[in-house]
């Protein structure tokens, strides 16, 4: 049903996106279908949209699945180890990413340049964030200097 409603969505976002090139699409239901999936206001289809793909996702993928440890993986992984960091450091991005769009133009180049070495740098922090934790830890269980306690230091 969720993978139903996600194709749906699709089919219906295209159709949105192309509407001016099409006559048959009334001009109300376009601005009711971008009114409901606005992303400022989170509109009621983006969350639901949301919803169905992390359905999809949960009943797709095992647990246990191979691929998820494979060495391609990695890094997207750890960016949802360190969800909240990503999430921080991805609006500072965005926002740089937007000017140099801004400065430099929007053509499809500079656009995917712009997404993938957004994508690229928040994947080299996941694995700095994921390297430096990794060795707080080794240094605690090796009898490291003891942290304060009580926000002091």
């Amino acid at each position: 049903m969720s993978a139903a409603f996600l194709a749906l969505c699709i089919a219906g976002k295209q159709l949105v996106t192309f509407a001016d090139n099409l006559t048959v699409v009334p001009r109300g239901f376009v601005d009711l279908i971008w009114e409901m999936s606005h992303k400022t206001d989170l509109g009621p289809l983006r969350l639901l949209c949301f919803l169905a793909l992390a359905h999809v996702a949960v009943v797709m993928v095992p647990e246990d699945a191979g691929w998820l440890r494979s060495r391609w993986v990695g890094p997207v992984v750890r960016c949802g180890q360190h969800s909240l960091e990503i999430f921080c450091i991805g609006i500072f991005l965005s926002v740089a990413g937007h000017a140099l769009l801004v400065e430099y133009g929007y053509g499809v180049a500079m656009e995917a340049m712009v997404s993938f070495g957004g994508c690229g740098v928040l994947m080299l922090i996941a694995g700095f964030l994921g390297w430096s934790k990794g060795r707080e830890r080794a240094s605690r269980g090796r009898g490291g200097p003891p942290r304060p306690a009580g926000g002091e230091g």
